[in-house]
């Protein structure tokens, strides 16, 4: 397939001060047919969101990598959801009896942002649950959700037990796009790097270069206070210069 992608994640000096794990989960397949990359922003108010960024993210980042091509973008979110509530719905029922236990257990293992990109040789779809960044070409997107962000796993839980009322809580939304030759999807611990007109340093990187990067704008620069991770996806036209 004729892109390259890369990847990067840093923990935030906040977490390290507060001697906590990054909660930031971020990686990307790559098969003959498919690329599927997955970002999970863990809540920062889970006492061990982390858990809940990885386990969710492995989860759709396996299950778009290895299942049959989508046409349409209404599917993609609708199965990632089927998907995420059905594992979720599974782990409740092995550690918890009671509607109180459930709720906790997913409050402090499971919300988690989810932010999505997959690529095939016909179609590419973009999707998010949740805040974060997406940017497509030169269009940068930073998801703002006023800090209550529509966690998938919210879907989990009954209603009358949610404090956030949003008719939009907990959906996966998902768009299907031509033509694009740079994609990022990132959570929003990369809004300083936005901030300081570093988006197009993202772009053109080898191996891991992006990843040094991130070290540097970290070390260096103290650019990142909250958990940065992201995704880059580039489409090369001769898939002759592609790195091997």
């Amino acid at each position: 397939m004729n892109w390259i992608v890369n990847k990067a994640s840093i923990i935030g000096r906040d977490h390290e001060l507060a001697k906590r794990n990054c909660q930031d989960f971020c990686e990307f397949k790559q098969t003959e047919d498919v690329i599927a990359g997955v970002v999970c922003d863990g809540c920062s108010e889970g006492k061990f969101s982390e858990v809940g960024a990885t386990l969710l993210g492995k989860l759709i980042l396996d299950r778009l990598a290895h299942c049959s091509k989508f046409e349409d973008s209404g599917l993609v979110g609708f199965y990632i959801q089927v998907e995420i509530k059905n594992f979720i719905s599974s782990l409740m029922s092995f550690f918890c009896e009671s509607e109180d236990e459930k709720v906790r257990f997913v409050v402090d293992h499971l919300l988690a942002t989810l932010l999505f990109c997959y690529i095939t040789n016909e179609n590419v779809f973009i999707g998010n649950a949740g805040d974060g960044v997406i940017i497509k070409d030169d269009n940068v997107n930073i998801i703002d959700q006023n800090s209550q962000p529509y966690y998938p796993a919210y879907r989990s839980i009954k209603k009358e037990y949610l404090t956030v009322k949003d008719s939009s809580v907990g959906f996966i939304t998902a768009e299907q796009i031509t033509n694009l030759r740079r994609i990022v999807i990132g959570s929003d611990g990369i809004i300083p790097l936005i901030n300081q007109n570093k988006v197009n340093e993202l772009f053109g990187t080898k191996a891991r270069q992006l990843q040094r990067k991130f070290n540097v704008w970290s070390d260096k620069d103290k650019m990142f206070y909250d958990d940065a991770s992201c995704i880059v996806f580039e489409r090369i036209e001769d898939e002759s210069n592609i790195q091997k």
